[in-house]
């Protein structure tokens, strides 16, 4: 030591630790793995606690978000459940007025065919068909329907040309009513037809009764392929008057009224018109057997006092003159004139009285 002096001195607390773990290399070696076993575990523990906290936590705010919407859309089911119960409630308001206007319409369309004066009905009319048409634009089936009831009276009292002008507007409502063509749209077209043929438009008639009567076939109801066959029928010429293109119509017409309910109007509307058809033929026979179960159904159904009595019973007298049985003709048309008089006045009867004078 280079011939020094060694001092001595107290071993330092480094020495002491250097010499404690050369004697305990492997307690500390396993203690040191034990304890990094249990940090990693802490560690390892914390995560997975932070990891599940953070999961429940998206759970949390998850179910939250879930149930406000679940809120809103309760809310908004809520509100349109409300809007279609108003819509409901508008709509059978709105049927009820067109139900209640059909009805006042429909009752007041015969009174004036049976002579009465027609000037207020004409003002309630056209006060009508301006209410549908502001009112009811953004419901275009019940707005069709008033057409076609204003249609159906202004051909009850012999308006044509205005009635005409209803059943296109009718027409026009519902085709605007989404999906596929209906009955009512059908039958309107037929209701047209026959109108614009009564005057100078028999092409034209003819080609819209047609157009419906075709819709009704598609559409498979059975009430309006018959109503749409008789229209069709009607729409065969000018005035009304009976041509031989009529017939299959109305015996196809007859044959489906059969088998309906409540049908024996329509029916006797049929029997009455085929029985004109059938005198072209000069089949008086059976003209007059077709036009008396007419008139029976007629009578049984109206009463005494009803134009289509009147006409029928019309119809009788002259067909019972070509058969030559002048004194039945001249008894029916007596109870003709009397009853023509009663329902549309002492200035109508001439053409009934032309045909009694034949008759004596």
């Amino acid at each position: 030591l280079n011939h020094e002096a060694v001092e001595a001195c107290p071993p330092s607390a480094a020495y002491q630790l250097q010499k404690f773990l050369g004697r305990h290399k492997a307690t500390i070696a396993t203690a040191g793995v034990v304890a990094a076993s249990l940090v990693f575990a802490v560690v390892v523990s914390t995560w997975q606690a932070v990891r599940a906290t953070a999961q429940r936590n998206r759970a949390v705010i998850a179910e939250a978000a879930k149930d406000r919407q679940a809120r809103r859309a309760d809310d908004q089911a809520r509100k349109a459940k409300q809007e279609a119960d108003r819509a409901v409630a508008e709509a059978i308001r709105s049927q009820q007025v067109a139900q209640l206007l059909k009805d006042t319409l429909s009752a007041a369309g015969p009174s004036v065919a049976r002579g009465r004066d027609a000037t207020l009905l004409l003002e309630v009319l056209d006060g009508a068909a301006q209410r549908v048409q502001n009112e009811l634009a953004d419901q275009p089936e019940i707005q069709g329907d008033l057409w076609f009831t204003l249609g159906s009276v202004y051909q009850d009292i012999g308006d044509r040309k205005q009635a005409a002008k209803m059943f296109q507007n009718s027409v026009d409502s519902y085709r605007q009513k989404p999906g596929d063509p209906s009955a009512k749209l059908a039958t309107s077209l037929g209701r047209l037809g026959w109108c614009q043929s009564y005057g100078d438009q028999v092409a034209k008639g003819k080609a819209n009764a047609q157009f419906g009567l075709e819709m009704a076939r598609r559409v498979a109801d059975r009430k309006s392929l018959a109503d749409c066959l008789y229209y069709r029928a009607r729409s065969s010429k000018y005035f009304d008057m009976a041509t031989l293109e009529q017939v299959p119509y109305l015996q196809e017409a007859l044959e489906i009224n059969s088998q309906l309910e409540d049908r024996r109007l329509e029916s006797a509307r049929c029997l009455k018109l085929l029985s004109g058809c059938i005198m072209l033929k000069q089949d008086f026979a059976e003209a007059e057997s077709l036009n008396r179960r007419a008139l029976d159904i007629f009578r049984s159904t109206h009463g005494i006092s009803n134009p289509e009595v009147a006409s029928a019973m019309f119809l009788q007298g002259q067909i019972l003159i070509y058969r030559g049985k002048l004194r039945d003709a001249e008894r029916t048309l007596r109870e003709c004139v009397e009853l023509w008089s009663r329902i549309y006045g002492e200035k109508q009867h001439r053409i009934p009285k032309r045909f009694l004078a034949v008759s004596l």
